[in-house]
């Protein structure tokens, strides 16, 4: 078994799902959908195989009654609260169930069962410090299996949940749900959700009670690339993203990771790093999803605003309608659009190993582009407008570097007469 310090930051900047007994209008075959992390609370835990795409599945338990649903899932990992002592039962009083005995025997359990200790109602001090609860092992309990769920949730670096069949406001179970513990419907909803939304206040996590339809909406992840030694200035760069942006998880990458051999292969032939950079920025979006952004683009203001603009964008280098480029690109998790920039980066890698094609240095960037979309997209891939992150072009890059350097107050009178239909720039481009 493993303990809940393996998961601290695992999924920093990505959306969880929770998805619980409550009333709802959802359809739970949409599930197939969610390429986000997903926490199954109690009896809910029977519609785990219909998300089949989630990067992982989480089973939360209490009660010993939920014992039944072990070794039902076995692609489910169950985070259950170890037994606890006398002077912790008696310290809940007004939790009415047994608590749940981590300790059952072993051919219920698997061996990616994930084990934790109470910290008991209330959130201490340490609660607010991710090092601090991994180290300590114990998760909130305020009276409902979803409290220490949001508080993993929390662990695992989301800052944003979105809840289904956890709002407390219709009342009763789910009548879709086999409740197979034979667990009562105790009527506290309304009680666990006042403690709820405590909990997330506490830790300041964005939430989304589903109704209907759960929006796909870009992880909060930026990533940046740069091989080889950095800069002073690199810092400036992840510094001005990291200010407008403080909910994101902001990622350097300085070294080629193991994408897998096709992906890897086309890395070997590379001639130039910023083609490397390229095929990594595809990578990184079709993997945890979020943003990637050339490190010589400089961030102007929050990019909460592009997290809905779609499953997958990219921008044009200018008004003039010239091809699509991977300046600054965004995409949601497992998105259509880069799995086929990574089939034709296999493709093209080895056509090129096999000499039936020319060596080009934007082969994996906005070559690329134009030849698996259009200059204006398609349904798969949104172009956003060009002047969003390129408020001067290439012939003006000198401009570019002098605003930079003029420092921010200057900065912001000389943005002025770039702003498009009254609407400021995300982020400017230095063009190198």
């Amino acid at each position: 078994m493993r303990t809940i310090a393996e998961y601290k930051d695992r999924y920093a900047g990505r959306r969880f799902v929770i998805v619980g007994k409550g009333q709802t209008r959802y359809n739970y075959r949409d599930l197939i959908d969610v390429a986000d992390p997903v926490i199954f609370v109690n009896d809910a835990v029977q519609f785990a195989p219909l998300a089949a795409h989630s990067v992982e599945r989480f089973f939360f338990a209490l009660d010993e009654r939920q014992a039944c649903w072990l070794g039902e899932h076995p692609e489910v990992t169950p985070v259950l609260a170890r037994e606890a002592d006398d002077a912790e039962r008696d310290a809940i009083h007004d939790h009415q169930e047994r608590l749940f005995v981590a300790t059952c025997p072993a051919a219920q359990l698997h061996a990616n069962t994930v084990t934790f200790e109470w910290g008991g109602r209330h959130l201490q001090a340490q609660t607010y410090n991710r090092a601090a609860v991994a180290m300590d092992g114990r998760l909130v309990l305020r009276g409902g299996t979803i409290h220490p769920a949001i508080h993993f949730a929390w662990l695992c670096g989301c800052s944003e949940i979105a809840f289904i069949g956890c709002d407390g406001a219709m009342g009763g179970y789910d009548p879709r749900i086999e409740i197979t513990s034979g667990t009562p419907d105790l009527q506290q909803q309304r009680k666990i959700r006042a403690r709820q939304d405590l909990l997330l206040d506490d830790l300041e996590i964005d939430a989304t009670y589903v109704r209907n339809t759960l929006e796909p909406i870009l992880s909060r992840i930026a990533n940046f690339v740069w091989l080889g030694p950095k800069p002073d200035w690199l810092e400036h760069i992840l510094l001005a993203f990291r200010t407008h942006n403080p909910k994101w998880y902001v990622r350097l990458i300085d070294e080629v990771p193991n994408m897998g051999g096709p992906l890897n292969d086309a890395v070997r032939s590379c001639r130039q790093i910023c083609q490397i950079a390229d095929i990594l920025y595809c990578w990184m979006l079709w993997q945890d999803g979020g943003i990637v952004m050339d490190t010589d683009s400089v961030t102007l203001r929050s990019f909460e605003p592009l997290r809905m603009r779609g499953p997958a964008w990219t921008t044009q280098h200018n008004d003039r309608g010239t091809r699509p480029t991977n300046g600054v690109m965004g995409s949601v998790s497992h998105s259509s659009a880069f799995e086929r920039c990574m089939d034709f980066i296999d493709c093209k890698a080895a056509a090129l190993s096999a000499g039936l094609t020319t060596w080009r240095r934007c082969q994996y960037g906005p070559d690329m582009l134009r030849e698996v979309f259009t200059d204006q997209g398609d349904q798969d891939m949104r172009i956003l407008p060009w002047h969003y992150f390129y408020p001067w072009s290439f012939q003006e890059r000198d401009t570019a570097a002098a605003f930079w350097k003029n420092g921010d107050g200057a900065m912001l009178d000389a943005i002025q007469d770039r702003f498009v239909d009254g609407e400021r720039p995300f982020a400017f481009h230095l063009w190198g």
